[in-house]
């Protein structure tokens, strides 16, 4: 199966949950059994069929899932803005390398959230990825940021606070990180979050409910 139709196929699984059929516990459980050896792959190739919606299927299969896992982290930094079809032309005509050097210069997102100062802000069932700093900070000063049901991946950190700025984590997944917490603020968690595969998974406390 090609990694474009693999990764609808995956995205299929984990939304209607046919997981279940063959009595496993998690969608993460069923990654681990059928993808053993390449379990991150599976992961960055169903960002890009989430990501990467306005790129023809044909042309995606062609500039390879390497390529198009760098299109993602530039889609999700650049948000609205992203042009598709000049990134397409420059992953169609650039080596691999070259390619991947320039998405980091010109397409570098440092922070895919933030609450600023004195805000509180919550993000419910939205993936948070790619961003070169951290994927949710909370700024300080007292800021608050709730992260519910998310999906924090390939981010430098997941979740940071400033001083006096506080972030609350429940019932999402933080994975492949360079850190899954960090900042001198305070970063909690609470209900069931799946924390793993970072780089270091830094200090949460647990806390009874938000």
């Amino acid at each position: 199966m090609r990694y474009v139709g693999l990764g609808r196929y995956l995205c299929e699984v984990r939304i209607g949950q046919y997981w279940r059929l063959e009595r496993l516990k998690s969608f993460d459980e069923f990654l681990e059994r059928r993808f053993p050896e390449c379990r991150r792959k599976a992961c960055y190739i169903m960002t890009i069929h989430e990501h990467l919606t306005r790129i023809p299927k044909r042309e995606l299969q062609q500039i390879g899932w390497t390529k198009a896992r760098e299109l993602v982290r530039v889609a999700r930094a650049d948000g609205q803005r992203f042009d598709c079809a000049p990134w397409v032309h420059k992953a169609s005509a650039m080596p691999r390398e070259e390619f991947i050097d320039r998405s980091h210069v010109e397409g570098s997102g440092s922070i895919g959230v933030g609450a600023a100062a004195n805000s509180n802000l919550t993000i419910r069932q939205s993936p948070v990825l790619g961003s070169a700093a951290a994927g949710v900070q909370a700024e300080g000063a007292t800021s608050a940021a709730t992260i519910d049901n998310c999906e924090l991946l390939f981010n430098g950190t997941a979740v940071s606070s400033g001083t006096n700025g506080f972030t609350f984590v429940g019932g999402s997944k933080i994975a492949f990180n360079g850190a899954a917490s960090g900042g001198s603020g305070s970063n909690s968690s609470y209900g069931t979050s799946r924390i793993h595969t970072n780089g270091s998974n830094g200090t949460f406390t647990p806390i009874s409910q938000q």
